[in-house]
Parts: structure tokens; C-alpha cells; sequence
């Protein structure tokens, strides 16, 4: 179990740190923290995962799936791509859980100016839990 903790976490943080060099390293954070604190994490790059929309005029990365399918805005943060729009591998993820990594700016509201912050320069967009932390089903249980 204390294995499986270790590995979560390491798959969380030594990805950013490859990608962004030990200066711009990348913090494994909740999207509650991001909205609760954001001055806290303006301008820094984190980690974070939710559930996922990739609409045209709704790249939104939501806390929970209920906050997906009922569109509530102030659980979310918007995804701000720039010209690197997703692939169509990462398209598919529409409305699952992934783990997404960028920079966090707490004046950036998306579109229409609903949500309550932005994660821009995303070099991460992967499905979550990896492959390698899902637990095949017990045998026997009913």
C-alpha cells in the first residue's frame, strides 16, 4: 500500500520536473486548493486532477464529475492551450478523470469571464489513474 502512495506521488511530480527543469518544477495540488488560495499559487506550476471538458468554448478542467455534467463553473478552472490544442488521443479523455499540468493564473477567467482561474502553458493532459494504479477486481467479492 505505502508502495503504491510513493508511486502515485512520483508519477505526479517527477514528470513536471523533466519536462520544466528543477527551477519551474511542478506541484502536485488539489483544483480545491487552487480556488481556495489562488494568490498562493499565481504564477506557479502545478498538478492537478479533475474531470475534463474539451469543448471549443468549454476546455474546462472541473473538480468532480457532477461539477462536468451540471456545468458549475466555480468548481473549475479553465484550460488555456494557446495553439497547442489537445490531440485527438487526448480528445478522447471528454469527461474522464486526468491529470493535467500547467501554470496556474489566478486573473485568467476563460471564457465569458465565468470561471475562477486558468491553468495556461499545458504540457500534461493524461488520462488518470494511470495504468499502473489500477487494482484488478478482487476475485470472490460480490
Amino acid at each position: 500500500m505505502l508502495a503504491r502512495i510513493f508511486l502515485a506521488v512520483g508519477l505526479l511530480i517527477l514528470p513536471g520536473c523533466s519536462q520544466t527543469g528543477p527551477e519551474e518544477s511542478s506541484s502536485p495540488v488539489s483544483i480545491v486548493n487552487l480556488l481556495a488560495n489562488p494568490n498562493a499559487y499565481h504564477g506557479k506550476r502545478v498538478t492537478v486532477i479533475g474531470c475534463v471538458r474539451l469543448d471549443f468554448e468549454g476546455t474546462v478542467l472541473y473538480l468532480h464529475r457532477d461539477d462536468y455534467e451540471h456545468l458549475i463553473p466555480s468548481n473549475a478552472v479553465w484550460l488555456s492551450f494557446g495553439a497547442n490544442w489537445p490531440t485527438a488521443a487526448q480528445c478522447s479523455l471528454e469527461g474522464r478523470y486526468v491529470i493535467v499540468e500547467g501554470r496556474f493564473d489566478a486573473t485568467h477567467h476563460g471564457h465569458f469571464r465565468i470561471y475562477p482561474a486558468a491553468l495556461t502553458e499545458i504540457s500534461r493532459l493524461e488520462p488518470w489513474p494511470p495504468v499502473s494504479l489500477v487494482r484488478p477486481p478482487a476475485r470472490g467479492r460480490k
